[in-house]
């Protein structure tokens, strides 16, 4: 694949995603859902975020990440339960994966 279709199919991945945001904040005023139907959305969103956590949690590539990476998911999900803000998240995630590193865990 060339550089310039690389970079079209960027640009065009780029633009849907923002359309599709867009969308949703244009959109939202037009329907009402229902308390149910926010509260099962709320549920799929929270599935999802589950789903990306767990499938990066320990590996890296095709071989394990090591229990570094492990244990700083662990302090991150610690955070989301105590309701931290996202930046507090990443900070505690980043922090006890690299200090753990740096003590010479894999």
């Amino acid at each position: 694949m060339s550089v310039q279709v690389f970079l079209w199919c960027m640009l065009a991945l780029a633009g849907g995603t923002y359309a599709m945001r867009l969308g949703g904040v244009l959109l939202r005023s037009r329907f009402q859902l229902s308390q149910e139907t926010e509260n099962w959305i709320d549920r799929c969103v929270i599935a999802l975020l589950i789903g990306v956590v767990v499938t990066s949690l320990g590996i890296a590539g095709q071989d394990f990440g090591g229990f570094a990476r492990v244990a700083g998911i662990g302090a991150a999900g610690i955070a989301v339960v105590l309701r931290a803000p996202l930046v507090v998240v990443l900070l505690t995630a980043v922090l006890v994966t690299g200090g753990l590193r740096l003590l010479g865990v894999p």
